[in-house]
């Protein structure tokens, strides 16, 4: 057992990777002692930790011995669902602040997700789970127009992909298939509209704060975020409806005391439920939101993880907030990287409030697909929306990443 020095708490961060880095230094600016887990020992997070431990966060006895060990007062991830069902896990053993496993679960997979969903009433697509590319091909024949085939117990975009014909069902179908560890998949209609999504906080089971956002996605069989913006586009009408179903959703998944990350998409006047993650979002969405409303998202997830975020201490949205806007880096071929250039106005020129490069010369990239190849990330503000996601968009543009 590692004893504490003094009177200073331990927070454990699942995960050490760049979206986790604002999490481990903001906790230690708050006096906490950060202890760091990743299974990748040259993650930038476990460099600036108070301690590093070098144990997968999916292994939930592995992470509760380490909780145990460090007599850990609190345990959090960001931007990731990889650690969720550990956290959860913990927090039961250990009645810690926190969701709960049976709830990290709901929020994990996608079937038990859409299951909780179809129970309470939520507005979500119409789904199923199967086992066989005939059970695929008879939803897509019942299906009025695209489906997505989902693996159910993934992240990040994989083993996610749309159809719009047999020949996609099938190519979609086997890659589920390659993502998950279950003996089955999930297929449902695809909703047409506009894909957005909201940063909300829970407490006590009652959504507090809720902070809808626009999104910026690929297009093509796979979709994936590449950026975000505020202000929402859509106003105050379709953020109500926003609410209602997430009211729902929260009763639906068991959630007491979280930050959410939703995904949802706008079909004419009709909000659909697309996912709920029990964690704060990733795409710079934490200095989206801080930026956009001077919430500072990452103290006050810290401060949730240690059950000590009060009501009174969330300030209201001011309603003059300012525009702002983020986007990924990405490559647009995989190989060697030879080459960085970025321009001196995107690292100290006005607009620009955060940049993240993390491409290195001599590195091997992927062209980008999935949320895991972005390469860094920009952010800026902007007098108007248009403005803010301008400057973004011009960044990504002039910041060179050459691969060979």
């Amino acid at each position: 057992m590692v004893r504490l020095s003094g009177r200073a708490k331990r927070l454990m961060m699942l995960g050490a990777g760049v979206c986790q880095v604002p999490g481990i230094r903001k906790a230690q600016q708050q006096g906490l002692e950060v202890v760091a887990c990743s299974y990748r020992g040259d993650d930038p997070g476990m460099a600036i930790a108070t301690y590093a431990e070098n144990v997968d966060i999916t292994d939930k006895e592995g992470i509760l011995g380490v909780a145990q060990r460090y007599e850990a007062d609190a345990i959090m991830t960001m931007c990731s669902d990889v650690g969720v069902c550990a956290l959860g896990y913990v927090n039961d053993q250990l009645g810690l602040s926190g969701i709960s496993e049976a709830t990290a679960l709901l929020c994990s997979n996608k079937h038990l997700m859409k299951q909780a969903f179809a129970h309470h009433g939520i507005s979500t697509a119409r789904f199923a789970r199967i086992e066989s590319l005939d059970e695929a091909r008879a939803f897509f024949a019942e299906s009025p127009g695209m489906v997505v085939l989902k693996a159910a117990d993934s992240s990040g975009s994989r083993g996610v992909r749309r159809a719009s014909d047999e020949a996609g069902v099938a190519r979609a179908f086997t890659e589920a298939f390659r993502h998950t560890e279950e003996g089955f998949i999930i297929v449902e209609d695809a909703v047409e509209g506009e894909e957005f999504g909201s940063q909300a906080l829970v407490l006590d089971g009652e959504v507090v704060c809720n902070l809808c956002h626009n999104d910026i996605v690929t297009s093509g069989e796979v979709t994936t975020p590449i950026g975000h913006s505020y202000p929402f586009r859509n106003g105050p009408e379709v953020e109500q409806r926003v609410l209602e179903e997430l009211d729902k959703s929260v009763r639906a998944l068991g959630l007491r005391n979280a930050q959410l990350n939703c995904d949802f998409i706008l079909n004419e006047s009709e909000v659909y439920v697309l996912e709920i993650g029990a964690r704060m979002g990733g795409t710079s969405l934490p200095q989206l939101t801080e930026a956009h409303t001077g919430l500072d998202w990452v103290a006050m997830g810290i401060d949730l993880a240690l059950g000590q975020l009060q009501r009174e201490s969330l300030a209201r949205v001011p309603p003059a907030a300012r525009p702002t806007a983020a986007m990924v880096l990405r490559a647009d071929r995989s190989g060697t990287v030879s080459q960085v250039v970025v321009p001196d106005w995107v690292e100290s020129g006005p607009g620009v409030t955060y940049f993240v490069m993390e491409a290195r010369v001599g590195q091997h990239v992927n062209k980008f697909r999935l949320g895991p190849d972005r390469l860094g990330e920009v952010l800026a503000v902007g007098d108007s929306l248009e403005e803010a996601e301008q400057i973004v968009e011009r960044a990504v543009a002039e910041i060179r990443i050459e691969v060979m």
